[in-house]
């Protein structure tokens, strides 16, 4: 890896963590609204079964500290309708420190009964909140970070244009914005073996 490491207390910074940690943190900083973005992956996985819990976050223009947070469990029958109401959390920093802070409440369900079989010190559990850490990152240049909510999010050559074949994304995908238009984002995906890059429609994404 190459290039200069941005610390954790410094979360405005886009950044994205080492490929499939558990948990996964993603973030993205828009210099254009001001405003700061991520996701978070925590899974489960067992023999031929993985669960996986995706929690979405998002900063207003003004209030860095307060993140307005929703969550879903990847793979669970109409995803799109597993969507939790956005509720808050908030960004709580220790020394050099900074552990995003949820109430264990909102996560009931198929999201708090994966995160108790997750051992990593990255998560942690005191009372009725969860901790996350916002590990070291390495920056980056995207706008936004995004998550997937379509059953096939295809990948498009221009806005409009013509398809990728062969390409596409599923529910809980985690994507990098790196251009806009009104109705299109154009990203990177990080795959297990590859990168894809194209345009995908924003309705393909979940929305704050």
């Amino acid at each position: 890896m190459t290039g200069s490491t941005v610390l954790a207390n410094d979360p405005y910074i886009s950044g994205r963590n080492e490929i499939f940690d558990n948990p996964f943190i993603a973030t993205g900083f828009n210099k254009t609204g001001n405003v700061f973005t991520g996701s978070i992956s925590v899974s489960r996985t067992t023999p031929g079964e993985t669960n996986e819990c995706r929690i979405l976050f998002s900063s207003n223009t003004k209030d860095h500290e307060t993140l307005q947070v929703r969550y879903f469990v990847v793979g669970a029958e109409d995803g799109v309708s597993q969507f939790s109401d956005i509720t808050k959390a908030s960004i709580v920093r220790d020394g050099k420190s900074v552990r995003i802070r949820l109430d264990r409440k909102m996560l009931e369900g198929g999201c708090e009964w994966i995160l108790s079989f997750v051992g990593e010190p990255s998560l942690t559990q005191q009372g009725d909140h969860v901790f996350f850490l916002v590990p070291e990152r390495t920056p980056g240049t995207w706008r936004s970070v995004h998550t997937i909510r379509s059953k096939r999010a295809a990948f498009y050559k221009t806005p409009g244009g013509s398809r990728v074949e062969g390409t596409y994304l599923v529910p809980g995908d985690t994507i990098y914005a790196y251009e806009e238009q009104p109705d299109w984002l154009y990203v990177k995906y990080q795959g297990r073996k590859k990168l894809t890059v194209g345009w995908i429609k924003k309705a393909d994404t979940v929305p704050f």
